[in-house]
């Protein structure tokens, strides 16, 4: 991912390769803005990529004034209107860089000084006025209106390694300052946070979500901003399915489906600044960015899936069948996760934001089938210490639920057969043969 130079903020022709996906609003995109842009007309601004720094909105003035100049040329028959449109349009292109923009407006200069040698005194205000913007053109981008700093490391690698000198286990070491904000945070935690919980987040995803930790649930402020939710589930789904990290390129083009590169590297920097500073502390925590990618850090967390895998590496790397204690592990944890679905309702969330034109209901419906397969390993390894315990009644509800879940688990309907016919039940026995089309053994 390419980087513009420090001195020239606009990221709108930096040269760079754009990578993925997007979430879009009311006006074709997301606009989930932090406390200084919950009012006015954000959308409208972020269409337009309107500067927030004061030198940006100077100059951009400076060219609208330009343009007003031409269009009134125009109206009276003078070509040199082109000229005043054309340096507009080519301003407002190269905003923030300065040299360029410096040129038009002493170009114009020139032009009003010529007007007022000729005897038009109104030309020697346009003289002045734009010797002014060419004074102001000239300033640097303020350093926290860039894209990126200075400090930034030119050999950051661009696979996603997660930085493990982090203090207080927050975002990776790569820093961005959203070139929209009138603030001097960047896109990633402090490295203390004063209200950061004392104690692991807690994240119940399969069946309602519950996300808690010593200041309660914090699932319904989440779930209040629907651009921030859908960004913080689609993370934690994928680091559900076993892929968490995803290219910043992707990203912005799941949350801004159809629009420019441009606008979705754009878009997603303020998405992300949002999201790391407009939530609880304690959610924006574990997301972490790098040059490249995005993607959630779960490590210090009690993530329900994850507590469901390491249950299965439990049950698998035991030589023997279950113990009793292990046994009732198992069957505790399928009571808890039986029938309830991962991230319930994430599909109306998805249509709200992006229209479900990205593959984030896909991503979610993976994570969906790791989870049954999780669980369906649970169950056949539960039903198997039953079976041995001479309880295979015990065994019945249990592969029934794994196989309405996951219904090509041949193994599951054997095992079933074989609980059936163990309780004289062979009729169902049968019905199970031919729903899973066993052969008779």
């Amino acid at each position: 991912m390419g980087i513009v130079d420090a001195d020239y903020g606009n990221q709108r022709f930096t040269g760079e390769s754009d990578r993925d996906t997007s979430v879009l609003g009311k006006e074709g995109g997301p606009r989930e803005e932090g406390s200084d842009m919950r009012r006015g007309s954000p959308l409208m601004l972020d269409a337009l990529l309107v500067p927030r720094d004061p030198r940006g909105i100077v100059v951009l003035c400076g060219f609208v004034m330009a343009a007003a100049l031409g269009i009134g040329a125009l109206l009276v028959g003078d070509p040199i209107g082109y000229a005043f449109l054309a340096g507009a349009a080519i301003g407002y292109l190269f905003l923030q860089t300065r040299m360029l923009p410096a040129l038009i407006f002493l170009a114009v200069a020139l032009y009003g000084a010529a007007g007022g040698l000729a005897g038009g005194a109104v030309d020697w205000v346009e003289c002045v006025v734009a010797l002014l913007l060419t004074l102001v053109a000239l300033f640097p981008v303020p350093a926290k209106y860039r894209d990126e700093p200075r400090s930034a490391p030119s050999d950051t690698p661009k696979e996603p390694v997660p930085v493990s000198s982090q203090s207080n286990g927050q975002t990776s070491a790569f820093l961005e300052v959203p070139p929209t904000r009138s603030s001097t945070k960047v896109e990633t935690l402090p490295a203390s946070v004063p209200d950061a919980p004392s104690h692991p987040l807690a994240i119940h995803s399969i069946g309602q979500l519950r996300l808690l930790n010593s200041n309660g649930d914090l699932a319904r402020d989440l779930e209040g901003k629907p651009v921030l939710a859908f960004m913080w589930k689609y993370l934690l789904a994928r680091a559900a399915y076993g892929a968490a990290h995803v290219s910043r390129d992707a990203f912005g083009d799941e949350l801004s489906p159809g629009m420019s590169k441009s606008t979705q590297r754009e878009r997603l920097r303020k998405q992300l600044y949002d999201l790391q500073n407009d939530i609880s502390p304690a959610l924006a925590a574990v997301v972490r960015t790098n040059r490249s990618d995005v993607w959630m850090d779960l490590k210090e967390t009690e993530f329900d899936v994850a507590l469901l895998r390491q249950l299965g590496e439990r049950v698998r790397q035991r030589e023997f069948m279950l113990d009793s204690k292990l046994a009732d592990e198992v069957r505790r944890t399928l009571q808890a996760t039986g029938d309830q679905e991962f991230l319930a309702g994430f599909e109306e969330l998805e249509n709200k934001v992006t229209q479900a034109r990205g593959t984030a209901g896909v991503v979610v419906a993976q994570a969906r089938e790791t989870i049954a397969s999780l669980r369906a390993d649970l169950a056949s390894a539960l039903a198997e210490y039953h079976d041995a315990a001479g309880r295979p009644e015990a065994a019945i509800p249990v592969l029934r639920s794994a196989l309405d879940a996951l219904p090509h688990r041949q193994d599951l309907a054997r095992r079933l057969v074989v609980a059936y016919l163990k309780t004289d039940q062979a009729a169902l026995a049968s019905e199970v043969r031919r729903n899973f089309d066993l052969k008779q053994e």
